[in-house]
């Protein structure tokens, strides 16, 4: 790596003063984090985004997010005053 300002900044965010990156991909796994939280589970989205952090270096996971999303569904109407709709619902950019 040639810029030292460049290196020793990503030195500190790693956390390794002697930190020399090989590739940017080996740099990507270093500092890069991607999650695919699935309200509707689609196992086609979820390859492509498993391609895509591999691709890069990232380090990835996925989570099922749906059961979190259907309870605070189900908490809205029982502490707010209006049900938010979302804009294929109908609802207001707001709302969604």
């Amino acid at each position: 790596m040639k810029n030292i300002y460049v290196l020793n900044q990503l030195r500190k965010v790693v956390g390794e003063a002697d930190y020399m990156p090989k590739s940017p991909t080996e740099i990507c796994g270093k500092i890069l984090n991607t999650v695919y939280l699935s309200a509707e589970p689609n196992d086609e989205v979820k390859a492509r985004v498993e391609a895509l952090a591999k691709k890069i270096g990232a380090n990835h996971m996925s989570c099922d997010f749906s059961k979190i999303l259907q309870a605070f569904r189900d908490w809205i109407p029982k502490n707010l005053p209006f049900n938010p709709r979302t804009n294929k619902e109908g609802g207001s950019l707001k709302e969604d």
